[in-house]
């Protein structure tokens, strides 16, 4: 895989900079453009450097088994950050083995710092937590968020303009109200061959880290508020241990957050009138509103509701909607375990006296086990051949059917 060549261009009748690289695919030879593209006031910050290439096609080289060749200079840092990252990840995924990165090293030392420090910001629990952390806590004084960035093209398409644009309004008001600047960002990653790359898992630190140094002459920080607990940890696309290597000798980027669980999270957010005004923790609708009946806006609501301000919060549901909690399958896996989510609140809910909450999360708890036991049976006859795998699927989907999952 190579990256031929770089360019500065104007975005026709808009008032938008896109920088874009030329990326030649070495089975197949195909090519195709990846860009970034950014407000018109922004453009002085955009890179002139081979580093957001370099992150952002890091995990499309791995996954597609090329070497990833960058013909324009690249941070020497960030070149032995992408060596490290490699490793980890052959560690994490033994399907993924590591590929030469050939690039032209390049040292910046002694440049000075642009001194902002970006937030990428969603709107979601993470974000809202880390956001209200770095701008309060006098631990933060000397590095506080001047910058929230927010990307077209993560988990809103570029297809759907509107909703990103509702999704940037309410954004604007969440930087005026914490005095920050709102940069908001496209790229076209996802609508590239880079949408093989395993998203939640692989890729979207980079996808990240990638937007971020395209700006990189503005920011000497970036922050990936954290998406796990240290103490939960598992291998991921966003880590406490690989989004730092994605740091350049211009840009630091750190992770965020993982010293607090989300239940932990919410509660540290849940008086905020800011974040009840503008929370959004839903990505099973790709676009810029909570569904209120998924496992992340119903644990949310949980957390908000053992807060007292679930009544307050404009962007889900009321107490009454905590009733959909009965349809919900609460998957035990991955870096967001609903379960494991479900079994601390039980927990604090008890604490506080809330039968009511007690009981339909434990209902939810004991459903989810019985679904559980019964969908790894089926599957395990599947593995065995004594289940057609296409009849094996059709009695998983009928056994699902009637629950709200992601």
């Amino acid at each position: 895989m190579y990256l031929l060549d770089v360019e500065r261009v104007a975005v026709a009748d808009s008032e938008r900079v896109r920088i874009q690289g030329r990326v030649r695919y070495e089975t197949d030879g195909a090519e195709e453009l990846v860009w970034f593209e950014v407000p018109e006031r922004y453009a002085q910050g955009l890179a002139t450097s081979g580093n957001p290439w370099c992150v952002a096609l890091l995990p499309l080289a791995v996954t597609l088994k090329e070497p990833l060749r960058i013909y324009a200079p690249v941070d020497r840092t960030l070149l032995e950050g992408c060596r490290a990252i490699q490793e980890i990840w052959a560690a994490w995924y033994p399907q993924l083995a590591p590929v030469a990165v050939e690039a032209e090293s390049q040292s910046l030392s002694g440049v000075e710092e642009a001194g902002r420090t970006g937030l990428f910001f969603s709107g979601g629990v993470d974000s809202f937590a880390t956001l209200l952390e770095f701008q309060r806590s006098p631990t933060h004084r000397s590095d506080r968020v001047t910058d929230l960035l927010l990307i077209q093209g993560a988990d809103i398409p570029l297809s759907d303009s509107s909703a990103f644009h509702r999704l940037r309004t309410a954004v604007a008001e969440v930087a005026e109200a914490f005095d920050t600047s709102l940069v908001d960002l496209t790229t076209n990653l996802r609508e590239t061959r880079w949408s093989v790359t395993d998203y939640p898992h692989l890729s979207h630190g980079a996808l990240l880290a990638g937007c971020g140094l395209a700006l990189e002459n503005r920011f000497s920080r970036l922050v990936i508020a954290s998406s796990a607990p240290y103490y939960r940890l598992q291998p991921y696309g966003s880590h406490p241990i690989t989004d730092p290597l994605y740091s350049s000798q211009r840009t630091r980027i750190r992770h965020h957050g993982a010293r607090l669980d989300r239940p932990q999270k919410i509660a540290s957010i849940a008086h905020d009138p800011v974040v009840l005004e503008h929370l959004r923790v839903c990505w099973l609708g790709g676009n810029d509103s909570n569904c209120g009946r998924c496992p992340k806006c119903l644990l949310t609501m949980v957390g908000l509701e053992l807060s007292g301000s679930l009544d307050r919060c404009k962007t889900l549901p009321g107490p009454s909607g905590l009733k959909a909690l009965r349809q919900l399958y609460l998957e035990s896996g991955g870096t967001y375990s609903a379960y494991f989510v479900a079994k601390i609140f039980s927990g604090r809910a008890r604490r506080a006296g809330r039968g009511d909450l007690v009981r339909l999360l434990e209902r939810a708890i004991r459903r989810s086990d019985r679904l559980r036991l019964a969908v790894d049976a089926v599957s395990a006859l599947g593995r065995l051949g004594l289940l057609p795998e296409r009849v094996a699927g059709g009695v998983r989907w009928r056994l699902l059917r009637s629950s709200v999952r992601y």
